[in-house]
């Protein structure tokens, strides 16, 4: 017999029980992996055809930690929402603490929803590894130089996988990237529409900073505060080091002119850079992930979306989420803290179920409030110390540090204000090639 005609040998996946294909396709632990069983297996499409939303809402939630769960599906609540909310929605949505939607249960979940699911446990990936790359390194090389300073990041900054970090280290950086955007559907400013009238503009209100810290903020635990802020300071790091890389780019392709008519670019524009990136915090995960991963024009237009860049940058977002974490009461976080007794060790980490980390009791002081402004909380998020369980700490050292002493080095995110622009450094190169060519005249 011709061997080109001779049925093809089936794998040991094709001869299974359908019931044992069906238990395989329930333990697929990423969307990724269920798409490769079911594009490598036709016997395997066919099982999941006849469960489709059975396993898609299976495999959607073998993403997350299960003490995450109440975010996540908070998350699928409010994506289903038209926005912005109404100021009496968002109110609602806090004072009931997510209720309703935490006694969810996996068979009330839609296809489409657990096709929502499938779309954020991608992003948070993306952003846990990535914040692991960018962060981690500065906690390690503070410990092993003394002449240290922290920069902007552009891009992550060590090889780390994601199956590196453990389980409970993977749950709180879930919990606050969750949380962000979580904050981002309630709280995010849109300005009234101009075919509205102006009495319409109720629906579009904003909360004030203070307004937010009470609604959302103040109702955790200050050591749950402070894994939002580190996941606010490094998103932002994130930016103004991309916004550098842009800078560099510019001044090798454009003059000064046409950097004068590019806002950011200008000498007068540059001001508003931080302003600017709490513009891009408000848009969110998603949005972020693009400009991350885009290079060259493609990243620029996305670093500055929806803007004419020949006009004033004109942004909503003044009181988002930096100001609203300025403006928690210390008081309040003082009397919520009620951290526990416990010692400092590794146990602890698989006991409290993603509470009270390990850097925050190596952190925290008797009588010290967490004080998001204060002169060394903010390097010690640059570190992201909430989040790292209590063995990696010991193994990078940090622990035998003064936590004071190690979070003075932080980044200095209005110093890069301060530096010149596009514009002004054209301008002074143009200078430096025009004296040159006079001293070069002169000697001849």
């Amino acid at each position: 017999m011709d061997d080109s005609t001779s049925p093809k040998p089936r794998s040991g996946r094709e001869t299974l029980q359908p019931e044992l294909q069906h238990q395989i396709l329930l333990q697929a632990a990423t969307p990724e992996d269920l798409f490769s069983l079911i594009r490598a297996s036709p016997r395997l499409y066919q099982v999941f055809l006849l469960d489709k939303r059975r396993i898609l809402c299976r495999v959607a939630r073998h993403q997350f930690h299960p003490a995450v769960l109440p975010e996540i599906f908070t998350l699928v609540s409010l994506s289903e929402i038209e926005h912005p909310l109404c100021r009496e929605a968002v109110i609602k949505y806090c004072q009931n603490d997510f209720a309703e939607i935490r006694s969810w249960q996996e068979t009330d979940l839609t296809i489409s929803q657990s096709a929502t699911l499938c779309r954020l446990g991608g992003n948070l990936r993306f952003f846990i590894k990535d914040y692991a790359q960018s962060t981690l390194p500065l906690a390690k090389a503070q410990i092993q130089s003394q002449d240290f300073h922290i920069t902007a990041c552009s891009g992550s900054e060590g090889a780390i996988r994601l199956s590196e970090l453990s389980d409970s280290e993977a749950g709180r950086l879930q919990r606050a990237f969750c949380r962000f955007e979580i904050y981002r559907y309630l709280f995010v400013r849109h300005l009234r529409k101009p075919h509205r009238p102006a009495s319409s503009s109720m629906w579009y209100s904003n909360f004030s900073a203070r307004e937010q810290a009470i609604c959302y903020l103040e109702k955790l635990p200050d050591f749950q505060i402070a894994e939002i802020h580190c996941v606010r300071d490094y998103l932002a790091r994130r930016l103004y080091g991309i916004f550098q890389r842009l800078e560099n780019r510019a001044v090798t392709l454009i003059s000064p002119g046409r950097a004068s008519g590019i806002h950011l670019y200008s000498i007068s524009g540059k001001s508003f850079l931080c302003e600017h990136v709490e513009h891009l915090l408000s848009l969110g995960l998603p949005h972020l992930r693009r400009v991350y991963e885009a290079r060259g024009d493609a990243q620029e237009a996305l670093f500055m979306p929806g803007t004419d860049q020949h006009k004033k940058l004109k942004h909503s977002q003044s009181l988002f989420l930096s100001r609203a974490l300025e403006s928690v009461d210390p008081s309040i976080s003082l009397e919520q803290r009620n951290i526990p007794d416990l010692l400092l060790s590794a146990e602890a980490d698989h006991l409290d179920n993603l509470n009270t980390p390990a850097g925050w009791r190596w952190a925290y002081l008797p009588g010290l409030v967490y004080w998001p402004e204060g002169p060394h909380y903010k390097g010690l998020r640059d570190r992201g110390y909430v989040f790292w369980d209590y063995n990696r700490l010991l193994e990078i050292g940090i622990l035998e540090r003064n936590a004071v002493d190690v979070g003075k080095t932080a980044f200095q995110e209005k110093s890069l204000i301060l530096e010149p622009s596009v514009e002004q450094r054209l301008l002074d190169k143009y200078k430096i090639k025009a004296q040159n060519r006079l001293a070069g005249g002169a000697a001849r």
